[in-house]
């Protein structure tokens, strides 16, 4: 299983977390060891040392997206002015 974490305004992913599933409704949860690792890495401000790789992740704003006009057509959105 992985995660991603946001802290101090960073994202951090982490891979390969051991998880045990309810069978009953697919619920996942680690046990105290997991946990324990997990707050280490966090604590120590996920340190790049320890990092496999490191990833680029874009970035979106819906604010600066096209926006669906009617009929299904995109159409620049404009910005709004105040009254």
């Amino acid at each position: 299983m992985k995660t991603c974490l946001w802290e101090d305004g960073g994202v951090f992913i982490i891979e390969d977390i051991p998880a045990r599933v309810c069978e009953k409704c697919f619920e996942q949860f680690y046990d105290e060891a997991t946990v324990i690792q997990i707050e280490r890495l966090r604590r120590d401000g996920f340190p790049l040392r320890k990092a496999r790789g490191v990833i680029e992740v874009p970035v979106f704003s819906l604010s600066s997206l096209e926006e669906p006009a009617a009929g299904g057509k995109k159409r620049k959105s404009k910005p709004r002015r105040e009254k």
